[in-house]
């Protein structure tokens, strides 16, 4: 952008008067013209009948002489001074012109410049208090909604758990746990490449059974760089949400930190059917149990039964008296007998 500068110094003073500054011809026509006037005006006027020193001509000529000096030098002197005066007025008020032009052009720019960086500095405020109150109402949505992460997908449990009516609260699923899905679907590990594409289909079912949210990061890049897990913990605090998951140390760590998890296991544990010893139910035995003579059957809900002294009945459905249940971090399970016939 142009801008105006200011001028470096004031302008040059002019030189001091001069008679020179008189071309020579022009001051040797004024002194001889002047020399010949003061010589016919002297004679005629005065001293024609009143010589000097009753000399003739002896004034004419001084006269004459003086009159021819003040042509050629004093004259043009006048001149030049006057010529210089007339300039120095000129010069002066040109030179204020210019620089009380240059000072009020200087003191545009500077408002214009200060106005630019008030509205600038008012943009960014602005813009500042939209991303605040953007971020203050996507924390006050966010907050006690489900965050799930990769093994929940995986898994493929929620789903079955949204499609029977149980699952009541929005659920969210970050970008970073899609991309980490997608990692795995383009995997050359086999197995890896079915779990990628089945957590992928799963995401696709879950958003046609309830309202499920896919948000952007939302995280600085230092964050994301540590992996998903942490990135999902911080996410979690962050908008104040409930995580989701069936990692292990994962479920540690939002518990460290005082997050609300939910452990998908705990669910199916915690609904799994309860026994009392002394009730009785009948069981098909499928295998041969770890001990000897005991015989393996399962409930309807997964919920292992062990069977003592019934290793011959593999493969038959018989009647038990449950003797107790134990819980183990694989789940529940419980001891039984088979009941004998009278």
């Amino acid at each position: 952008m142009l801008q105006l500068q200011p001028p470096k110094e004031k302008i040059i003073a002019l030189d001091k008067p001069s008679p020179k500054e008189v071309p020579l011809y022009i001051r040797l026509i004024l002194s001889f013209a002047l020399l010949v006037l003061g010589f016919a005006l002297s004679n005629n006027v005065f001293f024609k009948e009143y010589p000097l020193f009753n000399k003739p001509l002896l004034a004419e000529a001084l006269i004459a002489i003086l009159m021819a000096l003040f042509g050629f030098y004093l004259l043009p002197k006048t001149f030049s001074s006057l010529k210089h005066w007339f300039q120095k007025i000129v010069f002066q008020f040109v030179n204020d012109i210019v620089s009380n032009f240059w000072e009020q052009q200087t003191e545009k720019m500077r408002e214009a410049r200060q106005e630019r960086e008030d509205r600038k500095k008012k943009e960014a405020q602005e813009k500042e208090q939209a991303e605040l109150a953007k971020e203050a109402e996507k924390k006050e949505n966010l907050e006690g909604l489900l965050l799930l992460d990769t093994s929940v997908l995986i898994d493929a449990r929620i789903l079955d758990i949204a499609k029977a009516g149980f699952l009541l609260r929005e659920v969210v699923v970050p970008e970073f746990v899609i991309e980490e899905l997608h990692t795995l679907s383009d995997s050359k590990d086999v197995l890896k490449r079915k779990k990628g594409r089945r957590g992928l289909e799963v995401l696709k079912q879950l958003k046609k059974e309830v309202v499920c949210q896919v948000l952007p990061n939302g995280l600085e890049a230092e964050i994301l760089s540590k992996g998903v897990d942490t990135a999902l913990v911080e996410y979690a605090k962050k908008y104040k949400m409930t995580l989701v998951s069936l990692d292990f140390n994962l479920n540690k760590v939002a518990s460290i930190k005082e997050l609300s998890v939910i452990n998908i296991n705990d669910l199916a544990n915690a609904l799994r059917m309860n026994l009392l010893p002394g009730e009785e139910l009948e069981i098909k035995l499928v295998d041969k149990g770890q001990e000897k003579g005991q015989a393996v059957g399962y409930l309807e809900d997964g919920t292992m039964v062990v069977v003592s002294g019934a290793v011959d009945l593999v493969g038959e459905t018989v009647k038990v008296k449950v003797k107790k249940s134990l819980q183990g971090s694989a789940g529940k399970m419980f001891f039984a007998e088979v009941i004998k016939d009278d």
